[in-house]
């Protein structure tokens, strides 16, 4: 029985991810809403957003970014920003951690504008479904049209829907060029 409850979509390509089923994706979805116009208004863009269950409770985690990159203390500033209003517009939620963070240097790739901004650069890429019998694909990131991923790899180029990709990171650009 339904009882006029809608059922989740499919995960497509977002800001918003969830380590264990639609439950959880919903809140990581429902959490970007709420804080990624408020982050934008201090030049700050959310890349991700993730709520994940853990041992000690569930936890949000927010991913932010700016150009030239982010400051522990930018993290600090945005973790105080957009606590209060969470806990507003998010109290069926009572009980998570909020943990405001950098993505780092295998940043996620969430948006097609990040593939854009990432062009030239390595990156390893998840699809939800297998393409020509293979999820996995590393290469360099050679364009973005309309909603197809271009990448350079094995010798050859790949074309990847957009909307197909589960996960996709930039690989470390220091040290070993693998991902």
């Amino acid at each position: 029985m339904n009882k006029g409850k809608k059922k989740p979509e499919k995960a497509k390509m977002g800001t918003a991810k969830a380590a264990v089923g639609p439950q959880f994706e919903a809140v990581a979805q429902k959490a970007a809403g709420v804080v990624e116009p408020v982050l934008a208004a201090e030049g700050l863009e959310l890349v991700l957003a993730q709520f994940c269950p853990e041992p000690g409770g569930p936890v949000l985690r927010l991913f932010v970014d700016r150009p030239g990159g982010v400051t522990l203390e930018d993290c600090m500033a945005a973790s105080r920003l957009v606590s209060d209003l969470l806990d507003v517009y998010m109290e069926d939620q009572a009980g998570y951690r909020l943990e405001v963070s950098s993505p780092g240097d295998t940043r996620p790739l969430t948006k097609k504008e990040h593939f854009e901004k990432f062009r030239g650069s390595r990156a390893k890429v998840t699809l939800a479904q297998p393409q020509n019998g293979r999820k996995n694909f590393t290469g360099r990131i050679a364009g973005v049209e309309n909603s197809t991923l271009t990448l350079a790899c094995d010798g050859g180029i790949v074309e990847l829907a957009l909307d197909g990709i589960a996960v996709a990171r930039l690989c470390r650009s220091k040290g070993e060029d693998r991902c």
